[in-house]
C-alpha cells in the first residue's frame, strides 16, 4: 500500500505543478508564446497611391451610375400609373395583397411625376368632382412637359394620361 499511495502522491504533485496550482506567484499563466517577428510593409509610392485613388474613384463613379439606374428604372415601373383614381382613406382591405395593384383609389395628399413618359408628348392630369369624365366635373388640369406636382383631397378624382408614374410625397 506504501508503493500505491507514494505513486498517487507524487501523480497529484506532478498534475500541481504542470497546471501551476499552489503557485505562490500570481502573475503565473500558462500562456503560449506569441512572440513573432515582424517587419514593416514598405510604404507605397506615389504612383501606388495615385493608382489607389483612381480605382477609387472610378468604383464611386460606376456605383452614382448604378444608383442612377436604378432610380430611373423604378420610377418608370413604381407609382401611379395612367387612369382614373378616387382620392379618400378609406381604401378597401384586400386578402391578397397584389389585388391593390389594381386599385382605383389613392390616399389623399400631394403626388409628383417627373413629367411626360417616354414617346409622350405631354404629361395630362385632372382633378375631379366625379368620375364621369364631364368637363364640368374638373376642377383642375394641366399639360405639362416637365415635372408636375397635384395636391388631391378627400372625395375628389384623379385622372392621368402620358405621364411618368405619379408617387405620393411623403410629409
Amino acid at each position: 500500500m506504501k508503493n500505491g499511495s507514494l505513486v498517487l502522491a507524487a501523480a497529484l504533485l506532478a498534475t500541481l505543478v504542470l497546471t501551476g496550482c499552489g503557485s505562490t506567484n500570481t502573475d503565473a499563466k500558462a500562456t503560449p508564446n506569441t512572440t513573432t517577428a515582424t517587419t514593416p510593409a514598405p510604404k507605397p509610392s506615389k504612383d501606388d497611391r495615385a493608382a489607389a485613388e483612381q480605382t477609387y474613384e472610378d468604383a464611386q463613379r460606376e456605383f452614382e451610375e448604378f444608383l442612377e439606374e436604378i432610380d430611373g428604372a423604378m420610377g418608370e415601373t413604381l407609382g401611379i400609373q395612367p387612369g382614373t383614381y378616387e382620392a379618400t382613406a378609406n381604401t378597401p382591405d384586400y386578402e391578397d395583397p397584389l389585388d391593390a395593384l389594381d386599385d382605383e383609389y389613392l390616399d389623399p395628399g400631394t403626388y409628383t411625376s417627373m413629367g411626360p413618359a417616354d414617346g409622350s408628348s405631354g404629361c395630362y392630369w385632372a382633378r375631379m368632382s366625379d368620375a364621369s369624365g364631364d368637363s364640368s366635373s374638373i376642377l383642375a388640369n394641366d399639360m405639362t412637359e416637365g415635372r408636375a406636382i397635384v395636391t388631391l383631397n378627400e372625395g375628389e378624382f384623379f385622372k392621368t394620361s402620358g405621364c411618368k408614374p405619379w408617387t405620393k410625397q411623403v410629409d
